[in-house]
């Protein structure tokens, strides 16, 4: 029952049509009963068979195939076309959710489970849920409706039907409870295993980059840990193996047994004159008729236990947790940002930002300088909403960023990431993402502004070229032109660049701090900076240590005041740990 509960949730709106649809899986059974009265009265004549008799067997033969067909075409409309929209639906919900999830979400662990449930999870589903569900409901609605017509056959016949149907009714739910038991073993090493494939893909580079021989102890634990997992996996499933199949044997005997015992117990009734010549020859024919759908439950019992399984796992994976929305769609008044007094950690007892407070006026340019590990990337996070405050407020406009809806907030804000991911599209498209209704002349324009419009013209198919997963066939300068150019088609009036020239080349970074130039025009600028020339031209620097406010002020006042800063820009040529550069 759960498991038809948790099918009508997913199926929503659609639950009055998902019903009609399993009741045509069930009725479309019905055109056994035409073959079944054909055969009746072609025996019931066998003696006399006119013409009329045999056109007679035919149309009702004919008459059940139509019905057949039209029930069964209407169970595919309303059963399993909906099992598709049912799961299209489900991965668009949970694309909602992800993109409101708080970014501490998606750790390594949290993506192998994601990926994982969106692909193999969900496509187990989609493939085989609507299937299975209808294949219970024929297989046993072929064995009552001729169950039934027994009775009206013959009484003993019948009667000897149901108690079969019980015992095979509850030896197919002891096969449903041994694979329930076994399907989370089976899910739970499946996981470690893809977690194992993961790590190992992801360190590649580092597989081939360092001298790994037979001897190295690291290799051999890479290996053995490959080795134990795929031996865990044979193992589990062995044993489900045995534990299942023998008990489904035993299921496929009672089909074959008492198909067996039914035409016995026909010829037997016959030969004591109980039933006529006709009776005898439908029973005979009904005795195999009546098991056809029961027959292969047992293969399947395992697979029909696997989707409650995997609707347990996609719930567990996709507790999703949803950071708090307000209700503010607008924002009026200067666009003044303010800090007051904030704590966060990505652990709760291990703080990164403490009791941070400061002011940013609209349009004017920050700069937060400081060594690496300090909290300079947290504070663009915090302010961006991809977490959120431990304690303490940020103020946007006077009001709390979290009383504005995601979307209103996001659409104050453009970022420019250290590390740029670009989607496995088009050029054009990954521009165009920032603004869906922009026109190709207004992606063009800002191309020129973002000085990549020369070497996409370069390209095989220009603005159409498919750049490959995370951008993996343009260089690391090419990539962060175009997400400029991205910031520059969302004019948003908040930008926050988060070093954007740290890993690039000499040449690719010009041309990029020109493309920033043009971004950051009569805007308010938050810059992670790790230039001395980024460092002078702004309007306030903002000196993080330890997560704390050490100093602020302009380039010149500091120097002057000899603190913290003044031995920064003193001893950086020495770049120990700290990112700013000539």
């Amino acid at each position: 029952m759960n498991y038809f509960r948790r099918l009508f949730e997913l199926v929503g709106k659609d639950k009055v049509k998902f019903i009609f649809g399993l009741f045509f899986a069930f009725f479309k059974n019905f055109s056994f009963m035409f073959i079944f009265g054909a055969l009746y009265i072609a025996f019931l004549n066998i003696h006399a068979l006119t013409a009329t008799v045999i056109w007679n067997c035919l149309m009702i033969m004919v008459g059940g195939i139509l019905f057949h067909f039209v029930f069964r075409y209407l169970e595919d409309i309303l059963v399993s076309a909906e099992g598709y929209v049912m799961f299209r639906n489900f991965r668009l919900q949970v694309g909602d959710e992800l993109k409101k999830a708080p970014l501490g979400y998606f750790d390594d662990a949290k993506l192998g489970n994601i990926q994982g449930a969106m692909t193999t999870s969900i496509n187990a589903l989609e493939n085989f849920t609507m299937m299975l569900v209808t294949g219970v409901i024929a297989g046993f609605g072929i064995s009552i409706l001729l169950t039934i017509a027994m009775l009206k056959m013959n009484v003993t016949l019948g009667l000897f039907m149901i108690p079969v149907l019980v015992i095979l009714s509850f030896t197919l739910g002891k096969l449903y409870k041994i694979a329930m038991r076994n399907v989370p073993l089976q899910h739970k090493v499946e996981q470690e295993m893809n977690f194992a494939v993961i790590d190992m893909i992801r360190g590649m580079s580092v597989l081939r980059t360092y001298p790994i021989n037979e001897d190295n102890p690291v290799k051999n634990m890479i290996q053995e840990k490959a080795k134990d997992l795929y031996e865990k996996k044979k193992e589990v499933d062995v044993r489900c193996e045995v534990e299942f199949s023998w008990r489904a044997k035993i299921y496929s005997f009672i089909v074959n047994a008492a198909s067996v015992i039914l035409i016995i117990l026909t010829v037997h009734l016959y030969m004591h004159d109980e039933i006529n010549f006709a009776n005898c020859m439908t029973m005979l024919v009904g005795s195999y008729l009546i098991f056809l759908g029961l027959a292969p439950l047992s293969d399947t019992a395992f697979l029909y236990a696997k989707i409650p399984g995997q609707q347990k796992y996609l719930d567990d994976v996709f507790q999703i947790p949803q950071l708090e929305e307000g209700k503010q769609t607008t924002i009026s008044g200067p666009l003044d940002i303010r800090f007051d007094h904030v704590w966060f950690g990505y652990r709760k007892d291990t703080p990164v930002i403490k009791d941070l407070s400061f002011e940013i006026k609209q349009n004017e340019k920050v700069a937060i300088v400081g060594p690496s590990g300090c909290g300079k990337t947290t504070i663009v996070n915090l302010l961006s909403r991809f977490w959120d405050v431990d304690k303490g407020t940020i103020y946007l406009a006077g009001k709390d960023i979290r009383e504005y809806t995601v979307e209103t907030l996001f659409k104050q804000m453009s970022v420019v990431f250290q590390d740029v991911y670009l989607f496995n599209d088009t050029i054009m498209n990954n521009i165009r993402f920032a603004k869906p209704e922009a026109s190709d002349q207004e992606i063009f324009d800002v191309c020129k502004k973002a000085r990549c419009a020369e070497f996409i013209s370069k390209l095989p198919q220009g603005y159409e070229t498919i750049i490959g997963e995370g951008g993996a066939n343009l260089s690391g300068g090419e990539k962060q032109r175009i997400s400029i150019a991205r910031a520059l088609l969302k004019d948003a009036p908040i930008i926050l660049l988060d070093e954007a020239t740290s890993s690039v080349d000499p040449e690719n970074e010009a041309e990029i701090l020109a493309a920033i130039d043009a971004l950051c025009k009569g805007k308010t600028v938050i810059s992670i900076a790790h230039r001395i020339s980024t460092v002078e031209s702004v309007d306030h620097i903002l000196v993080i240590n330890n997560g704390s406010l050490q100093e602020e002020g302009k380039h010149e006042e500091l120097i002057q005041n000899g603190g913290i800063y003044a031995g920064f820009i003193k001893s950086r040529r020495d770049a120990k740990g700290w990112r700013i550069e000539n």
